[in-house]
């Protein structure tokens, strides 16, 4: 038997791969005769989201047509195997390399803003304290940029950010942080000479601590 989620996934799916080829999209409705074939390949993409629940299972899909433009048409084994893994990984590094001001990475930032807001609701904590913040050896903020669910751009305002940084094991920083850790300041410079990411982050911060604090 398919899965509700199982449905939404064939169905995201189905939506990528029909609008990426300029083709209509219109939703399955009725699995019953669905092919086992597909049926298992379904269940294992639905397996690797549940264990990853950061990855947007849109996002999961259209990182194969943006890494691979010259390919058509990607089958949906093609998103059961380590191969869409890569693809994915390969697009949200270059999706990070985006000048901080091109409109994708401004969705990503107000994206990422509202993540860090709620972080610090969920966890009864100020926004100063998401820094310092761990649930565990590692410092929490650091595990959401490994699993791409904030922009290294949302951190910017926070000054103890770069301090944070240099004081983890060189070891530790690499697995953790990767290019991020490595060319941090690099990433501080462009956002230094952005406008529209820099006014976007700076207000934004202004208000999330405010709201944070006021409901404290």
């Amino acid at each position: 038997m398919i899965t509700k989620f199982e449905q939404y996934l064939y169905n995201t799916y189905l939506y990528v791969s029909r609008t990426e080829r300029g083709k209509p999209f219109s939703p399955r409705k009725d699995f019953s005769d669905m092919d086992p074939k597909k049926e298992n390949h379904l269940r294992r993409i639905a397996n690797l989201l549940t264990r990853y629940p950061h990855i947007d299972p849109k996002i999961y899909f259209k990182a194969a047509y943006e890494i691979y433009a010259d390919q058509e048409f990607f089958e949906l084994s093609y998103f059961s195997g380590m191969g869409a893994v890569n693809a994915y990984t390969l697009f949200m590094k270059k999706m990070r390399e985006l000048p901080p001001d091109d409109d994708h990475q401004i969705e990503r930032l107000k994206e990422s803003l509202k993540f860090i807001a709620k972080f610090c609701y969920d966890n009864k904590i100020t926004l100063k304290e998401y820094i310092t913040f761990q649930t565990g050896v590692t410092y929490d903020w650091m595990k959401h940029l490994k699993r791409h669910q904030i922009s290294v751009y949302a951190l910017m305002e926070f000054p103890q950010v770069y301090d944070t940084i240099v004081s983890v094991p060189e070891d530790e920083r690499e697995l953790l942080l990767g290019d991020c850790g490595k060319y941090f300041l690099g990433y501080k410079s462009k956002y230094l000479k952005s406008k529209k990411a820099q006014h976007l982050v700076s207000e934004a911060i202004k208000k999330i601590d405010k709201i944070i604090g006021t409901s404290r």
